[in-house]
């Protein structure tokens, strides 16, 4: 049999079970608006992501999307936190680097009507244009019985 055992049992078929006090399991994908950096001119920013009212997502891995225009050249620094005053991380770090698709061995649960807010910075800026960034929450969301 041709398997990697190494991935996540999810990714196979074989869910955790859904938690006591919860109905339903969905796939689901939270974005955040798209951060505009112009070279020279602004290096923070801030984006905020809503989660819904009635669900607890359970988030399984970020995407992030980054463009570059012009002759820039720099990294987004990013630090995750939620507005119920949970920190994801304490310091700024390449988001997309180095969590950029990797499938997490937990889940990060955020409870619904809390929204997750991510702390940008610029660093390492070189040449004229923009840079943009889009973060991605990717995971399941599940409805409160």
């Amino acid at each position: 049999m041709n398997e990697n055992i190494l991935a996540p049992s999810w990714m196979t078929g074989a869910e955790p079970p859904i938690p006591a006090g919860y109905d339903q399991n969905d796939e689901f994908t939270f974005s955040s608006l798209v951060q505009t950096f112009t070279i020279g001119t602004n290096s923070n920013g801030e984006l905020v992501i809503p989660i819904d009212e009635g669900y607890d997502f359970f988030c399984r891995k970020i995407l992030a999307d980054v463009q570059v225009t012009g002759s820039a050249d720099g990294v987004v620094l990013g630090r995750l936190r939620t507005g119920t005053g949970y920190s994801f991380n304490d310091d700024f770090f390449d988001l997309a680097t180095y969590l950029g698709g990797a499938e997490w061995p937990k889940d990060w649960k955020i409870r619904g009507r809390d929204e997750v807010i991510v702390d940008l910075q610029l660093a390492d800026v070189t040449g004229a244009g923009t840079i943009t960034f889009q973060l991605h929450l990717v995971g399941v969301r599940r409805r409160k019985v």
